[in-house]
């Protein structure tokens, strides 16, 4: 129970008690969110690259269109060729989607990511001296 306030100073000190009771609220909310955050963190992540394939926003036409030809072409002709249908129509549309994002840089990280799984690591070439 607090005490009644019965003059100035008084209230003055229920104010400033009441700014300190705040800012601990503040800070107990925000370490509670950096907490969900964090334990959501996977989740995020997962979905940020699921938008690599469901999305595709190309700005150049051209080059959707000769994406989007060539990946039916080599992906319902050759590949999938004795697939089942929903293999076939499913199949070319997330390629589509991730190789349309891939070049307008939205994965630029996953395509550094599966451009270094190609190449290697390079070794320096050390001097010897005799």
């Amino acid at each position: 129970m607090i005490n009644p306030i019965r003059n100035h100073t008084d209230l003055l000190a229920e104010k400033a008690r009441l700014k300190s009771l705040l800012l601990i609220q503040k800070n107990q909310l925000r370490r509670s969110w950096e907490g969900i955050e964090e334990e959501l963190e996977p989740a995020t992540k997962f979905l940020g690259s699921l938008s690599l394939f469901s999305s595709k926003k190309s700005d150049n036409p051209l080059l959707k269109l000769g994406l989007d030809l060539g990946i039916d072409m080599v992906m319902r002709k050759t590949l999938f060729r004795q697939a089942g249908l929903l293999t076939k129509l499913g199949a070319p549309i997330l390629v589509r989607n991730l190789v349309s994002n891939l070049f307008d840089k939205k994965g630029a990280g996953l395509l550094a990511g599966i451009k270094s799984i190609f190449k290697g690591r390079k070794r320096k070439a050390t001097v010897v001296s005799p």
